[in-house]
C-alpha cells in the first residue's frame, strides 16, 4: 500500500520554501515500511537517510508517523512531509 503527500521544504511563511514529494509504501499485513521515494531539492538527503533508516529497522508506519522530528522554521515546517505521509498512509491501511 503506498501513499504520497507534497509538503515544503521550510515553514510557508520563511522565504525559498521548496516543495517536497513524500511518498511510502508498507506491507499492508504487518505495516512495516518496505519501500520510500522523495523527490525535492533542499533537505532531501536527511529525509533519505532517516526513511533508509526505517526501513532496514523493520519499523511499521506507525513507529514512524510517531517520530519526533527537528521543527526550525528555516529548516523544516512544524510537521515533517515523511511524518504527514506516514499519518495519511495509516489511515488508508485501516
Amino acid at each position: 500500500v503506498s501513499m504520497a503527500f507534497t509538503g515544503k521544504t521550510r515553514a510557508q511563511y520563511y522565504p525559498g520554501a521548496l516543495p517536497v514529494r513524500v511518498k511510502l509504501i508498507a506491507d499492508k499485513e504487518t505495516e512495516k515500511l518496505i519501500g520510500a521515494q522523495i523527490i525535492g531539492g533542499e533537505g532531501v538527503a536527511q529525509r533519505i537517510n532517516a526513511l533508509s533508516f526505517a526501513i532496514l529497522n523493520e519499523m511499521t508506519v506507525r513507529d514512524l508517523a510517531k517520530a519526533e522530528t527537528c521543527y526550525a522554521p528555516p529548516l523544516s515546517e512544524t510537521w515533517d512531509p515523511m511524518i504527514l505521509t506516514a499519518q495519511a498512509l495509516i489511515r488508508k491501511l485501516k
